[in-house]
């Protein structure tokens, strides 16, 4: 896949024998990174993902163009910062966005103060 896309870098988990933070235990993970973007890709077993698929399809049913664009701005925003991916991530974001009505990135980094 590397040579295909061509990353800069890329790293590789085998959670079979240590299991990322809040990450499913007995997957396989890949990133891929490139200057302005990366790609992750993960291998898991069956039952993990059909948990997942059901969490992906009530975010699905719960986007609309607005939340869509405010998630974008906030990841953005926070990979500028260099805090996405370690002061929170996906799930943290989609519920604050759409759970919690959450519509800028300093909002977010307050939510994040009051949870802490």
């Amino acid at each position: 896949v590397a040579a295909l896309i061509k990353p800069h870098s890329m790293f590789y988990r085998n959670t079979k024998v240590k299991a990322l933070d809040g990450r499913p235990y007995d997957s396989y993970y890949w990133a891929f990174i490139f200057d302005d973007w990366n790609i992750d890709l993960w291998l898991v077993p069956e039952d993990y993902f059909s948990e997942s698929a059901a969490y992906i399809d009530k975010i699905k049913k719960s986007l609309s163009p607005e939340t869509k664009e405010i998630i974008l701005a906030i990841k953005l925003e926070a990979v500028k910062n260099e805090v996405y991916g370690k002061q929170f991530g996906s799930k943290e974001l989609y519920s604050a966005v759409l759970d919690e009505g959450i519509k800028t990135y300093e909002e977010m980094l307050r939510q994040l103060e009051k949870t802490a």
